[in-house]
């Protein structure tokens, strides 16, 4: 029934988009508020409806959080150092001493790494879980709408019973080793905003890598290898959710060359796009076909136990948000996924 409802107002909200924009703002953020409400208010029933091996993986940065952390460039020749956010370093990373960039004057430096330009994303020179202390500025110094990420919510119900807690994951391009990533989860868990944490094993930290993008890849598939493992012929239905464009892309276009070839048989891959800030691409949900093609997620589907991209982004922090239905054709009906777009920021 609540399929055929959500099918159903999927075109209704078409129509009501058309003729009254407000009208189906309010819809559709109604729509996307619910899964999150379910979440809060019935964490252990919403798990329990969802099938039985579920799996979660989550980018941290401005995904599940927007954490305070700086990278530090530097001038070229003065050594100057100046500080950037991780939202606008997802933009700016690839033209840092390139010709022709607002950035072509300034520099990475990597090493000596307690005084490089990623110092704080690894363990401190003298042991100091810098990961723990960035997290505990936001909670206790900041407005939770100002640090709670799109994909907080998704993160909570995860972690809201133990089954899917053992199977949500965190990969991030941060260096910090397990423990100290697991040592601040515990301290979120004693604040109270969720009642489990992940395995040790599910966190990873891939900021040493040549290719960060790619090694969460090679990351995942381990992953998505474990759970099917576990699950046996009860089918499996996979979450991987990234705020940053160049991260989600080569997991989008790895995995489906994977099942394309065959492989992760019997896996449901989604794949969440969670990012405000990129100049062209807008968030949104896309679903690996079985031949490995991809296409939108239908709201049928987003309702499924998937509370990815349930948190409205406050609307002091994006200006201009509108909701747009992107629609495609499969089989004999016309669907609508639902996708946040901003404006101007």
């Amino acid at each position: 029934m609540k399929r055929v409802t959500m099918l159903l107002m999927s075109q209704a909200m078409l129509q009501a988009l058309k003729k009254n924009t407000k009208l189906a703002f309010f819809t559709v953020a109604m729509l996307f508020m619910a899964p999150s409400y379910v979440s809060a208010q019935t964490s252990s029933q919403w798990v329990a409806s969802a099938p039985r091996y579920f799996g979660w993986n989550f980018d941290w940065d401005d995904n599940i959080m927007f954490m305070p952390t700086k990278i530090v460039v530097f001038e070229k020749g003065t050594g100057i150092e100046k500080e950037v956010s991780t939202a606008d370093f997802a933009l700016m990373r690839d033209k840092v001493g390139k010709e022709g960039t607002a950035w072509a004057n300034y520099e990475y430096r990597y090493e000596p790494q307690d005084t490089g330009s990623f110092r704080y994303f690894r363990k401190g020179a003298n042991g100091e879980n810098y990961f723990l202390q960035d997290i505990k500025l936001a909670v206790e110094t900041m407005s939770p709408d100002v640090w709670k990420g799109p994909s907080w919510d998704a993160f909570v119900a995860a972690l809201s019973d133990p089954k899917s807690a053992a199977w949500t994951s965190i990969i991030t391009a941060r260096g910090h080793p397990p423990e100290h990533i697991l040592e601040a989860l515990e301290y979120l868990k004693t604040k109270g905003y969720f009642k489990y944490v992940p395995r040790l094993s599910m966190l990873k930290g891939v900021g040493g890598a040549d290719n960060p993008s790619a090694q969460k890849v090679v990351e995942m598939r381990k992953m998505i290898a474990e759970i099917k493992a576990a699950a046996g012929p009860l089918e499996v239905k996979w979450g991987f959710s990234d705020d940053d464009f160049k991260n989600y892309s080569a997991a989008r276009d790895l995995l489906s060359a994977d099942v394309k070839e065959g492989k992760h048989e019997g896996v449901k891959i989604f794949l969440f796009f969670t990012g405000h800030n990129h100049p062209t691409e807008t968030p949104k949900i896309e679903v690996i076909n079985p031949d490995g093609s991809l296409r939108l997620a239908r709201p049928d589907e987003v309702m499924e136990g998937i509370t990815h991209l349930s948190r409205q982004v406050p609307l002091n922090l994006y200006k201009k948000n509108a909701l747009l239905f992107k629609p495609y054709n499969e089989c004999d009906g016309a669907y609508y996924s639902l996708a946040i777009l901003r404006g101007a920021h």
